[in-house]
């Protein structure tokens, strides 16, 4: 198990009423051996520092809500993380800012701080994955859907193990 330690929060506006979220933690293993992405994502996960609404004002990282944005935290399941194969990631930020209902994508000055983050990932070499919860899984929180209309979540890991990042793109 690993313990987290957050270092720095940064929200941004997309649209008129939504934001790029992104969130860095130290990670301190317990082993001697750098565990794999998808281990710290679980270890992320169980610890109660992930829970955060992404929609309330103050929005601490390890309020007591159950929640992480949309879903019940108790109910994500690591394997949603899927890698965003190298070279693609600024790709997929783009179709966030092509989403269903928009009639136009976040301005240029908007988009900066995503596309910021989405080269700093990719000139380190962190491994980035998407969280893509599959049809069949019931894991938001009643009315999840009024309130989070957009919710796309990255999370990105330094190849060392040292570092994770959470990046949310969000409207609600």
């Amino acid at each position: 198990m690993a313990q987290f330690e957050l270092v720095t929060t940064a929200s941004s506006q997309l649209w008129d009423f939504g934001w790029f979220d992104v969130s860095r933690f130290r990670v301190a293993h317990h082993t001697e051996a750098t565990p794999t992405w998808q281990a710290s994502v679980r270890s992320f996960f169980a610890d109660p520092i992930s829970q955060r609404r992404f929609c309330t004002s103050p929005d601490p990282w390890g309020a007591a809500c159950g929640h992480h944005g949309p879903f019940q935290r108790e109910r994500l399941d690591s394997e949603w993380f899927q890698v965003v194969p190298a070279g693609e990631l600024v790709a997929r930020l783009r179709t966030s800012f092509d989403a269903d209902g928009f009639s136009e994508p976040p301005s240029e000055e908007q988009q900066r701080p995503v596309l910021a983050w989405a080269a700093e990932a990719e000139t380190r070499g962190d491994i980035v994955a998407e969280l893509i919860v599959p049809a069949d899984r019931d894991a938001r929180v009643d009315r999840a859907e009024m309130v989070w209309i957009v919710f796309r979540e990255y999370i990105s890991f330094t190849a060392d193990g040292g570092e994770l990042s959470v990046a949310v793109i969000g409207y609600d």
